[in-house]
């Protein structure tokens, strides 16, 4: 039963924030993804990390992994997304100790 007490009694560390894609991911054009939620506190940053194999031929990987900062208590960012046509990628958004991701298929543009 101390132990019980013990978890009720620590404080809560979840937190609710969402994400999104304000436009479809296209190959080399901007990408903008807002942060709305009571509980995401700025700053937030995203990490876009290349999934899958290379859509290039021979297996080229032209991808790189993207840390991309939302300045000061800004909710939203645009940054170019230069992956080829048909990457695939997974996206984290993320505040001090917490992460949210979301995997995506790139559209040819």
């Amino acid at each position: 039963m101390a132990a019980m007490t013990v978890l009720l009694s620590l404080p809560s560390l979840s937190a609710a924030y969402t994400w999104t894609f304000q436009n479809t991911p296209q190959q080399c054009k901007d990408l903008t993804l807002s942060v709305s939620g009571s509980d995401g506190k700025p700053p937030y940053r995203a990490l876009i990390l290349p999934a899958g194999p290379s859509p290039l031929a021979n297996n080229v990987e032209a991808r790189n992994i993207m840390d991309v900062p939302f300045d000061g208590n800004n909710t939203s960012v645009a940054f170019k997304l230069n992956y080829p046509a048909n990457s695939q990628f997974v996206a984290v958004v993320s505040l001090s100790f917490l992460a949210f991701q979301l995997s995506m298929a790139l559209e040819p543009s």
